[in-house]
C-alpha cells in the first residue's frame, strides 16, 4: 500500500528532526526511504486486493502501485521544491 512508501519517509523525517537536519537534506533522505520502501513491496506476499489474485512471478517484478504512486510523488515534490528555492 501506499504505507509502504510513506512510513520508512516519516521515519527519516523524524529521524532528521531529531538530528537536527537541513530541510533539503532531510526531504532527499525522506524520498529515498520512500523509493525504497516502494521497492521493498516485490518481496511482500499479498494478503489482500487486486494483487491478492496477481501471479506470484509477476508479483516479484512489480512494486505495489500505490506504493510506487506515493514515492514518484514524493520525488516530484521534492524536485520542485529544489527548483523553486535555487
Amino acid at each position: 500500500t501506499m504505507l509502504d512508501a510513506l512510513i520508512p519517509a516519516s521515519r527519516s523525517l523524524q529521524q532528521s528532526s531529531q538530528l537536527e537536519r537541513e530541510l533539503l537534506p532531510a526531504l532527499e533522505l525522506a524520498v529515498l526511504a520512500a523509493e525504497c520502501g516502494a521497492e521493498a513491496t516485490k518481496e511482500m506476499d499479498a494478503r489482500a486486493g487486486r494483487s491478492n489474485y496477481v501471479p506470484e512471478a509477476v508479483l516479484r517484478q512489480t512494486p505495489d502501485p500505490g506504493a510506487k504512486a506515493a514515492a514518484i510523488w514524493m520525488r516530484a515534490a521534492l524536485e520542485a521544491y529544489k527548483k523553486s528555492s535555487s
